[in-house]
């Protein structure tokens, strides 16, 4: 179980910073500066990092139910990477006359959600050891994880694209959230609602090359 905890530990740091990376590059777009972008981005990821662990140690009681509350933030997460990039697309359609100011907030919206959640794995997977050792591995690994997603970004963006990035990063959050579910009949309905969203983000992938043509139409109004 110590060995599992330090692999999911290490998955899920990849996969937050591979978010964050992926929306500021996407912001970068709509603002018209990768600088600005990416500060923004990874000072909004940070701030909610803290908030979300904050939050955590104040409404957690039952520390019992760490795993499974786990597995729903991981399945926010996969939801979150699937269709976060389209949902800031969209936002900014309508926002090119709001203030730089409220824009920004605007399109840092997902990059919120995003670091809000992840600032919960962490505390929730520390709270299933006890020694104080244990937990340090686990940081450790965390942050081996971060690294790893920035030494892979881009390659993954240059070879991949984005979205399709987004769509693989969000199959291993659930592939995470789907071995976390104990082997029971009891766990069947959220057993079918990771095969939906398994199937929803294939088809996403397949279709990709359709979609992108959507997406470029609506950069294009974006950036306008």
């Amino acid at each position: 179980m110590t060995r599992s905890i330090l692999f999911i530990s290490f998955l899920l740091a990849f996969c937050s910073l591979f978010y964050e990376l992926i929306f500021s590059q996407l912001i970068s777009v709509f603002m018209g500066s990768t600088i600005l972008g990416y500060s923004l981005g990874i000072g909004t990821f940070v701030l909610a990092l803290g908030i979300g662990s904050i939050v955590y140690d104040t409404l957690t009681i039952n520390q019992s139910k760490n795993l499974k509350r786990l597995f729903y933030i991981e399945l926010a997460l996969s939801l979150s990477g699937l269709i976060g990039g389209y949902v800031t697309i969209i936002f900014a359609q309508f926002i090119t006359s709001f203030p730089f100011l409220l824009q920004s907030l605007i399109l840092l919206f997902p990059i919120v959600i995003i670091g809000f959640l992840s600032g919960m794995e962490l505390p929730l997977l520390m709270g299933e050891k006890q020694e104080l050792k244990e937990k340090f591995h686990i940081l450790g690994l965390d942050c081996i994880g971060m690294f790893s997603a920035a030494i892979l970004f881009p390659a993954c963006f240059f070879l991949l694209g984005l979205f399709k990035t987004s769509i693989i990063v969000s199959c291993i959050n659930l592939g995470v959230a789907y071995t976390l579910l104990p082997p029971k009949r009891a766990c069947m309905i959220e057993k079918i609602i990771v095969l939906s969203i398994g199937v929803g983000a294939c088809l996403l992938f397949i279709f990709d090359s359709h979609l992108s043509v959507f997406r470029q139409s609506l950069f294009l109004r974006g950036v306008s």
